[in-house]
Formats: structure tokens, C-alpha cells, sequence
């Protein structure tokens, strides 16, 4: 069971968003590693002061209601959740969202950790990450959810949400994303 809330304002540099609401969640564990995952989530969705008037942009001004359904399919053997050292993740989402705008979103993950090398007593541990991210979402998305990269959570050396389809200078995102990425970790001294 998960329930959670949230309150945020982000000062963007086309457009202010402040977001307000809550999500309640249920999963079910089919065996140890495979889990089928639920939740709905209602928020309240408010665009202002947009920089330029661009369409893309000038659609989504206002105060909105933003309500969504999603299912999704986990598949976790790794070792740990948090920096692990061997396994794969694969999740699958399907997520429909209606309100103020209607449309369907997709989401898959999937990573894979190798253990390379280590110390006979276990530490010094080499490990190569493997991760790629596909992500779609529906024509009738507004600006505020469309999707964009950039950061150190999707695209390293962008700055955040600046990879990204541009109209008359305005970040306005995408309806595709598809990013990957492949991490050596190692330690940088002896005692890791």
C-alpha cells in the first residue's frame, strides 16, 4: 500500500507550474520476483505566466484537473534496490490520464547490473550498469506532461528537461523519449 501528497511550484523559464495532490497505490507480489502494481492519482495542475505565445504553450495556461489510472508489471532480481552489484529490473506501465485532457501514457524500464570483479573478501566491487528507458504518451498531452530529458536523472551533460523538441525558443517536450546509458562503478580507494 502506498499513499502519498504533494505540493510544489516550479518557476520554469517559459512558464510557472504549481501542482497540488495525492496518489494512493496497492501492489501485489506474485512470487519474489515478479509484483503487479496499481495506483490513482488527482492533482491540480496551474500554468501561468508564459514567457512567449506559443501554441503548445498558450493550450495548457490555466488551472487544470489531472486524474490518472495506471497498472504496471515488475520483474526484480536484483541483489539490492539501492545500488546493486548484480540482476535485472524490468517494469512495464500502462497509465491512462483524464480531467482537463485525455490520453494514454507508456512507460518501460529496464536495467541490468553485472558484477565484473571483486575482492576475495567482497569488496572492491567492479560493476557494470545497464539501463534504457522508453517512454510514450498520447497527442493530446499538454505541455506540463509532456515528456522531456535532461539532468542527471535522464540525459547527463543537458540541463534539466533541455533535451528537448524546441518551438520559437519555448521547451515544449515530446510525445517519445527513448534514453539509455552504460555505468562503470567502481571504487576510487581502498576501503570503498
Amino acid at each position: 500500500f502506498h499513499l502519498s501528497g504533494h505540493y510544489f511550484e516550479r518557476d520554469y523559464f517559459d512558464w510557472n507550474e504549481r501542482r497540488a495532490g495525492g496518489k494512493v497505490g496497492f501492489g501485489y507480489g506474485i512470487n519474489d520476483v515478479l509484483s503487479l502494481n496499481s495506483k490513482f492519482s488527482a492533482e491540480n495542475v496551474d500554468i501561468s505566466d508564459p514567457r512567449l505565445p506559443v501554441t503548445e504553450l498558450l493550450h495548457s495556461v490555466g488551472n487544470h484537473e489531472r486524474y490518472a489510472g495506471s497498472v504496471s508489471l515488475v520483474y526484480d532480481t536484483r541483489d539490492v534496490p539501492f545500488a546493486p552489484s548484480s540482476g535485472r529490473y524490468l517494469e512495464l506501465e500502462f497509465e491512462q490520464v483524464f480531467g482537463s485532457f485525455d490520453y494514454p501514457r507508456g512507460k518501460i524500464d529496464y536495467r541490468h547490473y553485472m558484477l565484473l570483479a571483486q575482492r576475495p573478501d567482497r569488496s572492491g566491487r567492479h560493476i557494470l550498469g545497464l539501463t534504457w528507458n522508453g517512454r510514450i504518451t498520447g497527442s493530446d498531452t499538454p505541455i506540463y506532461d509532456n515528456l522531456f530529458a535532461g539532468g542527471y536523472a535522464t540525459l547527463r551533460g543537458f540541463r534539466f528537461r533541455h533535451a528537448s523538441p524546441k518551438v520559437e525558443t519555448v521547451i515544449v517536450g515530446g510525445e517519445l523519449s527513448l534514453t539509455g546509458s552504460a555505468e562503470y562503478y567502481f571504487p576510487v580507494t581502498a576501503d570503498d
